[in-house]
């Protein structure tokens, strides 16, 4: 079977329903799933930490973008100019990050044997087919239970949303080139050498940008239709996202 996913919370608003698969999730799946000798595991979360430190300038922009955005929607108006310039912040930390992501792929493959890279392929092959859609109907499903969406807000939110075919062109393409860059890291794995080259997004930044021009737009057409409460709710929920309460 597929290695799964995490479970949601069940408030998680703010969770982008993003088909990206990060490093440290591939580590930690192959932790729980394969069967490691105590050096292999050790080895592995040597790695995992190795890596989190590398991700720290990630996490603070990940962090300031999603309390920016609460901002927004506490205050009912979305302030583009500074989501974009959070988006262009996330972006740049990510291309920073990108070549302790491709180490600590590479010494994955270098600490399983030939059969467990194997199972590892199988699984991740399994999961490519899987991916969500990071679109606008996902995320909308999302908050309409959340924030208890009433009908008359649906009837203004839902042709809006239905309207903006870029967005979901985009979040298509996105998943489409996950899963194929999925296939070929599950073929370039079960070799006995492997670089993290085919893993690699050689567009970071500008997917980045992207997905959140995509959430911004989102953000545009709901956020007006929210009554207060909602939006304060919903504020909340983009901070427990990035673990912050908001008093």
């Amino acid at each position: 079977s597929a290695w799964s996913t995490p479970t949601r919370s069940s408030r998680s608003t703010a969770k982008a329903s993003s088909p990206e698969v990060g490093v440290a999730n591939l580590l930690s799946d192959a932790i729980a799933n394969l069967a490691l000798t105590t050096d292999q595991n050790a080895q592995l979360v040597a790695t995992m930490r190795e890596l989190d430190a590398h991700h720290e300038d990630v996490q603070a922009a990940r962090k300031a973008l999603a309390l920016d955005m609460a901002s927004s929607v506490a205050s009912g108006t979305v302030d583009e100019k500074t989501l974009a310039q959070d988006a262009e912040n996330l972006g740049k930390a990510r291309i920073a990050s990108q070549p302790a992501d491709a180490h600590a792929f590479e010494e994955l493959h270098r600490v399983l044997t030939p059969a467990q890279r194997k199972q590892f392929a199988t699984a991740l092959r399994a999961r490519a087919e899987k991916l969500p859609t990071d679109d606008a109907q996902t995320r909308y499903g999302q908050w309409r239970s959340d924030l208890e969406i009433s009908l008359e807000q649906n009837e203004k939110i839902s042709p809006q949303l239905d309207a903006d075919s870029a967005s979901t062109t985009s979040a298509r393409a996105e998943r489409d080139a996950w899963r194929d860059r999925l296939r070929r890291v599950a073929d370039d794995f079960e070799k006995d050498t492997f670089t993290a080259a085919s893993y690699v997004d050689p567009h970071v930044r500008e997917t980045t940008i992207e997905r959140i021009r995509r959430v911004i737009a989102f953000l545009k057409i709901v956020v007006p239709v929210l009554e207060q409460k909602q939006r304060d709710e919903a504020a909340e929920n983009l901070r427990a996202e990035v673990g912050v309460k908001h008093d």
